[in-house]
C-alpha cells in the first residue's frame, strides 16, 4: 500500500493514535540495511525491532549498542493440530501447504496415514531450527547437531514466552525489559 513512497533521508517518529513507529523497516532486508546505514540502534528511538531475520540483528547491533532477543513459541503438536485444519482450506496458499484431500479428514485418520512427518516438513522445512543456526527459512538438510545448536541458542539467547501462557510470558517481558 505504501511502497510507492520514498523512504525519507533520516530516521522519524510516526505517531499513529498513541503508538509510535520510527520510519524504517527491519522485517526485509533493504530495511534492515538502512536501519544500519541512518543508525537505528544508536538512536534510541525504538524499543523494539521486529525481524525474523538473524542478519538484521547481526547488522544493526554492536557491543556498544546492544540488542535482546526474546520470542514468544507455540508447542510444536498445537502448531501441527492447527496447521491441519488451516491446510484444508488455505486455497490461496501454494500446492504444498494446501491440501484439498485432507479436507473433512478427521485428525486421528491423518495421523494414523503416517505422513504426518512429511506434510510437517513440506510445510515448515524445520523453518525455526534453520533460521536459528543461519540457514535458508527452508533448509531440511540439517542435523541433530542443528538441532542441538538450536536448543542451546533458545537457552542461552532468547528470552522465551509461551502462547499457551500468553499474560505470563508478556509480564515476564515487562518485567525483564523494565516497560
Amino acid at each position: 500500500l505504501l511502497r510507492h513512497i520514498q523512504p525519507q533521508p533520516e530516521l522519524q517518529v510516526h505517531d499513529r493514535e498513541g503508538t509510535y513507529y520510527v520510519n524504517v523497516d527491519v522485517s526485509r532486508k533493504e530495511g534492515s540495511v538502512r536501519a544500519k546505514r541512518l543508525g537505528l540502534a544508536k538512536s534510541g528511538l525504538a524499543d523494539i525491532f521486529y525481524t525474523q531475520f538473524q542478519f538484521a540483528a547481526k547488522l544493526l547491533f554492536t557491543p556498544e549498542y546492544r540488542g535482546r532477543v526474546f520470542t514468544l513459541l507455540r508447542h510444536p503438536v498445537e502448531r501441527s493440530v492447527s496447521m491441519f485444519y488451516y491446510k484444508q482450506i488455505a486455497s490461496w496458499e501454494n500446492p504444498r501447504i494446501y491440501r484439498p484431500d485432507l479436507d473433512g479428514m478427521n485428525i486421528g485418520v491423518w495421523l494414523k496415514r503416517g505422513d504426518v512427518q512429511d506434510d510437517v516438513e513440506a510445510m515448515y522445512g524445520n523453518f525455526m531450527v534453520a533460521r536459528l543456526v543461519g540457514g535458508g527459512p527452508h533448509n531440511i538438510d540439517l542435523t541433530n547437531d542443528d538441532l542441538e545448536l538450536a536448543k542451546d541458542i533458545l537457552r542461552q539467547k532468547v528470552l522465551v514466552g509461551l502462547i499457551t501462557q500468553i499474560e505470563e510470558s508478556v509480564n515476564r517481558f515487562d518485567k525483564y525489559f523494565g516497560w
